[in-house]
């Protein structure tokens, strides 16, 4: 009888690390995408190509049709309407006003971003992405108002400005 309650306990210990095995979802698809990842703010999350970056949600994304797109990959140089860069602990401009169908590409080479500030019921969010050297175009298709605040993530009170959109 202990023989026969062995090969039991195998049985179902062989089962069980069978059954859990199969739970994967594997369609065999190539996991290399043209695509370059895009922020929607809209939705609050990430869309990167297959194998690319997690989805992860934007904090409390209101309403908006900001979308970011890092590196700029895909947009063409005659297409951006104001470049933002970083010097030190202060953004090249602090007032910017633009029309409607804008594209910021944001470029720093320190610990910083370019995000809407966070507490105020703003007409749009936004947010370059981490905190960190990086590249990223912000484009604003429609008219969405302002002026709304605007700061890097790190530096919130040494690194301001404001943004319209009409």
């Amino acid at each position: 009888m202990e023989i026969s309650m062995t090969k039991q306990l195998v049985f179902k210990a062989f089962t069980l690390v069978l059954v859990a095995g199969c739970g994967g979802d594997d369609e065999g698809g190539s996991t290399a995408d043209a695509r370059p990842p895009t922020i929607d703010a809209r939705v609050g999350t990430v869309d990167a190509p297959a194998g690319g970056a997690d989805a992860a949600p934007l904090p409390d994304a209101a309403p908006s049709t900001v979308v970011v797109t890092p590196d700029c990959t895909g947009v063409p140089q005659g297409q951006i309407d104001l470049e933002l860069t970083t010097t030190g602990l202060a953004f090249s401009q602090t007032a910017i006003t633009l029309p409607a169908g804008s594209i910021i590409r944001f470029t720093t080479a320190g610990s910083h971003n370019f995000a809407s500030s966070p507490g105020v019921d703003a007409p749009f969010v936004f947010k370059s992405g981490a905190v960190g050297a990086h590249t990223a175009c912000l484009t604003f298709p429609v008219a969405t108002g302002g002026p709304i605040n605007f700061r890097c993530d790190l530096h919130t009170t040494s690194m301001t400005g404001t943004l319209t959109i009409n």
